[in-house]
């Protein structure tokens, strides 16, 4: 099972938060591209206005905690 899950893996915010997460936890990122993710969690390419995607994602993955951070 996957610890954590974090949306707009490659933005502003996750540049910080992806380093520290991963440190602690299995840390998976979402972002438009999963090529664009921070280095440090494993890369999904979600766009979040999908909902069947997320909700397959989710199915898929079943994190524990997610933070979103996607604008």
């Amino acid at each position: 099972m996957n610890e954590l899950l974090i949306t707009g893996a490659s933005g502003y915010l996750a540049q910080y938060l992806i380093p520290a997460a991963a440190a602690r936890t299995e840390t998976i990122g979402t972002a438009r591209r999963a090529a664009s993710v921070i280095a440090g969690a494993k890369g999904h390419a979600l766009d979040i206005t999908d909902k069947s995607g997320v909700s397959a994602l989710f199915e898929q993955l079943r994190p524990k905690a997610v933070i979103h951070c996607a604008a």
